[in-house]
């Protein structure tokens, strides 16, 4: 980021600095962090402690369980205009394909469910 002075107007000035496409909210973590974390929450399916033993050891970076937790929430709710784009195309499609497969998780069962068209999934 550039500081300096400025002759003209005899202040200091500093570039504009944006940083909203490599920040998800607040946070002191970025978005390909972020990306990661969620990715491996999801698609991966790992518990959290497992994620903060993979980013220990192979990056040397300790978050806390909250930490991860939090940041997955915050992405959440950054893709909840997008979730809502697609089901909205998934409901105006004439053809959908549903599927529901079980899910154990922390000893308590649950569901995940796919729905389908020609298109999106």
């Amino acid at each position: 980021m550039y500081h300096g002075w400025c002759r003209k107007s005899g202040t200091w000035r500093e570039a504009p600095l944006d940083v909203s496409r490599q920040v998800v909210g607040q946070g002191r973590f970025g978005v390909k962090l972020a990306s990661l974390l969620a990715y491996l929450r999801t698609v991966m399916r790992l518990p959290v402690r497992q994620i903060q033993a993979y980013l220990a050891s192979l990056h040397g970076l300790s978050m806390s369980s909250g930490e991860i937790v939090g940041l997955a929430q915050r992405v959440t709710a950054q893709l909840e205009p997008q979730l809502a784009e697609v089901k909205q195309q998934i409901r105006a499609s004439p053809a959908v394909q549903m599927d529901e497969t079980g899910w154990r998780e922390d000893g308590s069962n649950g569901y995940a469910w796919c729905a389908c068209t020609p298109q999106l999934r």
